[in-house]
Order: C-alpha cells, then sequence, then structure tokens
C-alpha cells in the first residue's frame, strides 16, 4: 500500500497552468480526428499530416490555447479561436427564405484555382485566412442557406488548415488519447466504462482504494486523479 497527501497535487503537476520543459500534454488535432500524446521538450518533433513540427512553441503557453500549422507545414503558429468554431460545427439554426435547390456542384463555383491556393500557402498565408479567400471567391455560397455555409466552411478547414488545441494530460484525455490509437494497451477500456467503474468503486479523497488492473496503469493513475491526493491506495 502506498499513502499520498495534499502535495502529489503539486508533484502532479495538478496546479500548473503552463507548459514547462518536459512536461506531457495531450494535443487535440482537428476537433478529435487526431489525438497526440508528448512530452514537450526542445527537440521534440511531432507528427501532423505529412509534416514533422517542433514542440518549442508549446514552451511557456497555457493549457487551452489554440494553434493552427503553418502553410508551409514547418511550424506551429497561434490560431484562432473562429477555425476551431468552425471545425466544432457549431452551426446556426436560423431561418432563411434561401435554399439549395438551384444550386449546383459542377466544380465551377470556386474562383479561385488549386494553383492560386498554393500560391497563397506559398506566401505564408494562415489556414483562416485561406478559408476567407475561398468563402470570398465562391460564386455559390451567399445563395446557400446558414447550416450549408457553415459545412462547406468546415470542409474546407479540414481540407486546407490543420487546428490544434493545447490539453492537460489529465485522466480524460489520456484515456481517450489511448481508446483511439492504441485501444488494446488499457484492455478497450472507454471513457464512460473508466468513469463508470470509479463511481461504482466510490472512490473519493479520504478513502483507502485496492486497485488491482492490467490496463497500463490507466485505472491506478484516474482513481489517483480523483482521490486529489487525500488517500491511501
Amino acid at each position: 500500500a502506498a499513502s499520498c497527501t495534499g502535495d502529489f497535487l503539486i508533484m502532479a503537476g495538478g496546479v500548473t497552468t503552463v507548459v514547462e520543459e518536459g512536461d506531457q500534454v495531450v494535443l487535440d488535432v482537428n476537433n478529435g480526428e487526431k489525438v497526440v500524446i508528448t512530452q514537450v521538450t526542445k527537440k521534440a518533433r511531432i507528427k501532423l499530416g505529412r509534416s514533422y513540427v517542433s514542440c518549442l512553441p508549446l514552451l511557456g503557453q497555457t493549457y487551452g490555447t489554440v494553434f493552427e500549422l503553418s502553410a508551409d507545414g514547418r511550424t506551429l503558429v497561434g490560431g484562432s479561436k473562429n477555425a476551431l468554431d468552425v471545425l466544432n460545427g457549431d452551426f446556426k439554426n436560423t431561418s432563411t427564405e434561401r435554399n439549395n435547390e438551384k444550386l449546383v456542384d459542377d466544380g465551377t463555383a470556386q474562383k479561385l484555382t488549386q494553383k492560386d491556393i498554393e500560391q497563397l500557402k506559398g506566401d505564408g498565408i494562415t489556414g483562416g485566412e485561406l478559408i476567407n479567400k475561398l468563402v470570398e471567391n465562391s460564386a455559390t455560397f451567399k445563395m446557400k442557406t446558414e447550416f450549408s455555409q457553415e459545412k462547406y466552411k468546415k470542409r474546407k478547414q479540414k481540407k486546407y488548415c490543420t487546428v490544434l488545441v493545447l490539453c492537460r494530460p489529465c485522466a480524460q484525455n489520456i484515456c481517450e488519447a489511448f481508446y483511439q490509437k492504441s485501444p488494446f494497451k488499457i484492455c478497450g477500456l472507454r471513457l464512460d466504462s473508466l468513469s463508470l467503474l470509479l463511481n461504482l468503486g466510490n472512490v473519493c479523497p479520504y478513502s483507502r482504494v485496492l486497485v488491482l488492473e492490467e490496463s497500463g496503469g490507466m485505472i491506478l493513475a484516474s482513481a489517483l486523479e480523483r482521490l486529489c491526493g487525500y488517500c491511501q491506495v
């Protein structure tokens, strides 16, 4: 058995809001399309799409910060909340007289050619700015319903822009990341199953908990997080 006190919160980085060198972080790419767990060091690199980018821009940033992959795919730059809202699919369900009845998807509505888009990316334009350019040069965008407009922006966002959110390595984020990438490492344990297990076990601060598991420490770490450092395990 091992006892722990409130100091566990500080040791585990529970009160830290800024990423420091050596910290483990979770990166939520394109709203759950991909989840990356990495240790942030000056030499560490992560794979996003076909590119490997440095983790250096993450140092000193607060959890919840939004980043975008630069147009050349070589580095991470500060992202916009607007780009994240589009990925979240925050569609406006408002009444309108417009409809898509007369729209024909024949590939001629977009004035920008692929060569023009590559030129803009070569000039260092951000993903959000590129989406705005595509919207401005679409002959049918204003004719679409609000819902279709948001779907259009989201589709272009996923194609031309990579957005990621810097997340704290809490039990929820770690469980979701492993379930998506390597579920066998945590015995296929889903987040809802993990939550139910902790709830039925009545895991709460100032309690004594017996943990017997083969999920790579996922259940043990989740129990310690819920116990807030006041426990005996």
